[in-house]
């Protein structure tokens, strides 16, 4: 039986969105460079068997791209998600969701400023419409202090990971159609787990590693869940839907994350659904739209 692909891009979203609920359970735990090399763990399982003869017989291939393909590995491997699962540890899931669904306008303006790529009125208005949702976000409502820059820090490490994402899908864009999708995939994520292990190696030196000692069964319950849901079958429904709609009805899907993020943690989390965060998120979402709707990715 079929999937319709609209569940699938629904079930993509709910699926995404578990990663900052899984990363809030766990923020205190297990350190944010070790939780973000154990993500991708079982994906490299799975994917590196299946892709190895094509990367393989194009190694050299690879190793020619080598340094593009570590400066994706290292703003979308490893420092989105680092910075991601630090600044659960800071702010609540709910902050941060409404804060990583700022990403496409931050995609947008840096395709301008690096690409010169146009944009219109209504697309400048969107993006300032998000802006300002932003800023209520992290100064609650209470844009007077901007000045004083009295920021809670979770939500400005969780706008790094917004920066860092954005900048990898911009060279991931332009690069991404001289190679085949699931080779590359499994790639960048061999150089994530690299770049990701040599930072758990000098983190334990600095910190000690005596979380480890601390896990249980719960613990590696929710690190599984962090394999299997947000990380491999998200890409799988995204992937499996993408190539059957368009764009800009796939973008719109992502709106979905902080709904589901939103839910969930006033549910199971009990965190509160601040107003500031409400009209911050509405405002982000909304200059989304604008943005996505007039820059040709609706046709």
């Amino acid at each position: 039986m079929q999937i319709n692909r609209y569940l699938l891009l629904v079930l993509a979203a709910a699926f995404f969105s578990l990663n900052f609920i899984i990363g809030k359970i766990l923020a205190g735990i297990v350190p944010p460079i070790a939780l973000n090399f154990m993500r991708w763990l079982v994906a490299f399982l799975v994917f590196f068997p299946l892709t190895w003869t094509e990367i393989r017989a194009n190694l050299r291939f690879y190793l020619d791209k080598m340094h593009i393909l570590l400066f994706l590995a290292l703003t979308g491997y490893c420092i989105n998600g680092v910075t991601a699962y630090l600044a659960v540890n800071y702010t609540t899931a709910i902050n941060a969701s409404f804060i990583q669904s700022f990403s496409p306008i931050v995609f947008t303006l840096s395709a301008f400023v690096l690409y010169r790529e146009k944009l219109d009125k209504i697309q400048f208005v969107g993006i300032f419409v998000s802006l300002i949702g932003v800023l209520t976000i992290i100064f609650n409502g209470q844009l007077g202090r901007l000045f004083q820059m009295n920021v809670n820090p979770g939500d400005a490490i969780m706008l790094l990971s917004v920066f860092s994402w954005a900048l990898y899908s911009l060279i991931y864009k332009k690069v991404a159609g001289v190679f085949n999708q699931w080779p590359l995939f499994t790639f960048l994520i061999c150089g994530g787990l690299l770049l990701n292990l040599i930072l758990v190696f000098f983190d334990g030196m600095i910190s000690g590693l005596d979380w480890v000692t601390k896990l249980n069964p719960s613990h590696l319950f929710w690190i599984l869940m962090l394999n299997i849901f947000p990380t491999l079958l998200s890409y799988v429904c995204w992937n499996a839907a993408v190539v059957k709609v368009k764009a800009g009805e796939a973008a719109a899907f992502l709106n979905l994350i902080p709904l589901f993020v939103t839910a969930i943690s006033v549910l199971f989390l009990e965190e509160k659904l601040l107003l500031s965060s409400l009209i911050g998120g509405v405002f982000i979402i909304f200059g989304v739209l604008l943005v996505n709707k007039y820059n040709g990715s609706m046709d």
